[in-house]
């Protein structure tokens, strides 16, 4: 038996948070240390993030501000795959809009013609 999830075969809409997706994804691409993570996106993106911002991110404490969504979700395989990019934007706006963190905005740009666009509840 492997330690190593494969997220193509988890169920579509089985994860529960964010962090556990991204943890499933990150440790299916063998990037067990924060390091790990950091270097492969400043190789597949050219973007640099912080091993703190990662631990917080997997053990879910914080989420990834808008500027990381992008290049984790290319370097984790998510983009290009419609329902992993629907979970990622699922979990990722159910994570921050109680806190109303994220407003509206394009989270990850799928692979058909419309943007996925998650609009917070306004307290008008």
């Amino acid at each position: 038996m492997t330690d190593t999830p494969d997220p193509e075969k988890t169920p579509f809409g089985s994860y529960r948070t964010f962090a556990e997706m991204l943890e499933d994804y990150i440790r299916a691409k063998g990037l067990h240390q924060h390091r790990e993570v950091a270097r492969a996106v400043k190789e597949k993106t050219g973007i640099h993030i912080n091993e703190k911002n990662i631990s917080n991110w997997r053990r879910g404490e914080n989420l990834p501000t808008t500027q990381y969504l992008k290049p984790l979700a290319a370097t984790l395989g998510i983009t290009g795959n419609p329902q992993a990019e629907a979970a990622w934007n699922r979990l990722y706006a159910e994570a921050g809009a109680p806190r109303g963190r994220i407003g509206k905005q394009v989270l990850v740009e799928p692979t058909d013609q419309q943007p996925a666009v998650y609009e917070a509840p306004t307290d008008d």
